[in-house]
């Protein structure tokens, strides 16, 4: 329990501020990677589909490191039936999302939000299931560490998405400056006050 803890808390340590950052700069990073050629009017989809990955990717990881917990216990029959519900849900969840609307520009990004609601409800189920295997597991810890994590990162992430609405529409070098810029202020203001915080996973990383 107190390995998979802090497998988790250092996983998430990396991985919050990374899909913040997907988040906020989704976008300019797409046009930077797939603005070009005869299919550049396309990076648009490509970057909100990135950015409704990066919702996911917070609960993937989660169920991902709680699977390892049930692997290390020698169970791996519990993960398949914990898997069949998160197919479940995510079959669900991506046809009702497609039928929203039938503008081939925004299904990707819907499959991606289908995609993270499924490992959501998977992270709880499965934090639910290995939390009766092994009583150290707190989902409280999780849940507060995951909310430190996110105030370290968001006044960086707040400056990082108006530095991105600011060179939108900009030429290539323009969008390319504001971008490294952007992802500098914030892995630089996400560490600083994750120290003030008392993150020790920060200094860790």
């Amino acid at each position: 329990a107190a390995e998979t803890t802090r497998t988790l808390r250092l996983a998430l340590t990396f991985l919050v501020p990374a899909a913040v950052g997907f988040l906020v700069l989704g976008l300019p990073f797409s046009r930077l990677a797939f603005g070009h050629g005869a299919t550049n009017a396309g990076y648009p989809a490509i970057g909100w589909t990135l950015m409704a990955l990066a919702v996911a990717l917070v609960p993937y990881t989660i169920q991902y490191v709680y699977l390892r917990g049930f692997y290390a216990l020698e169970d791996t029959r519990t993960p398949f039936f914990l898997q069949l519900v998160i197919s479940a849900v995510n079959v669900v969840a991506a046809i009702a999302f497609v039928a929203f609307g039938d503008d081939p520009m925004t299904v990707a990004p819907r499959l991606a939000l289908a995609y993270g609601l499924s490992y959501l409800v998977g992270a709880w189920v499965t934090h639910r299931a290995l939390k009766r295997r092994l009583a150290g597991i707190s989902g409280g810890e999780v849940l507060r560490h995951t909310v430190q994590l996110l105030v370290a990162v968001l006044p960086g992430a707040l400056v990082a998405l108006l530095i991105a609405g600011l060179t939108e529409g900009s030429a290539y070098l323009v969008v390319l400056g504001g971008f490294v810029g952007a992802v500098a202020l914030v892995l630089l203001s996400f560490f600083f006050l994750a120290k003030r915080l008392g993150v020790r996973e920060a200094t860790e990383l």
